[in-house]
């Protein structure tokens, strides 16, 4: 399988705290996991393939696609950075070898322990729903620019875009209240007892 990648390794290296010494085939794991579970689920199949072919023929450049490269470059890209930062915090700690499960770690180094592990992976799941988010409401509230290929509703067995839940992984959530968005300064999403609509509640929240 062949990858296209929304970021290259040195903009990877320039917006996380990563060591220039990390090889790149121990980031490639958590780049691959970035695009391929959490920009696939955002974008549905679809509109994954499209901006992919777009990237690799270059079309992307061209006039009259200025709404997709205005969505990889302010959008896009930033949630492919913060993921590769949760997936990797995670890759870093051990590898599997032959002996079984190995702690990573190295001569020059000691091992973090656990609430330090956990505060960055935190801070790194934190920005990563923030951007994840943002490319939500982007695609939400201008959804007329990219049909047909963003849809919430696929026959063929492709999986359709999903722009109304938060994309940090946590489990299904039952009775979920609209969000107030202030990247679009309304609610969004979501059901409740009186709400009517987008932005829109009869008991006047």
């Amino acid at each position: 399988m062949s990858y296209v990648y929304y970021v290259d390794e040195s903009y990877i290296r320039e917006n996380l705290p990563i060591d220039y010494s990390l090889l790149t085939g121990n980031m490639k794991a958590a780049l691959n996991q970035a695009h391929l579970i959490n920009v696939m689920d955002l974008l549905g199949d679809r509109m994954f393939d499209e901006m992919n072919r777009l990237i690799t023929t270059g079309d992307i450049n061209n006039v009259g696609k200025e709404n997709w490269k205005f969505l990889l470059d302010h959008y896009l890209q930033n949630v492919v950075v913060y993921w590769t930062g949760v997936y990797l915090t995670n890759n870093l700690l051990a590898k599997y070898a032959n002996r079984g499960i190995q702690q990573e770690n190295s001569e020059f180094s000691n091992p973090p322990d656990l609430a330090l592990w956990r505060t960055l992976k935190n801070q790194m799941e934190d920005l990563a729903t923030y951007y994840s988010q943002r490319a939500n409401d982007w695609l939400y509230w201008n959804q007329s620019f990219y049909v047909p290929f963003y849809t919430y509703m696929l026959s063929n067995g492709l999986q359709p875009a999903n722009p109304r839940e938060k994309m940090r992984a946590g489990g299904l959530v039952l009775g979920k209240r609209p969000w107030f968005s202030y990247n679009n300064m309304c609610f969004v999403g979501g059901y409740a007892p009186g709400y009517m609509g987008l932005g829109s509640y009869s008991n006047g929240y």
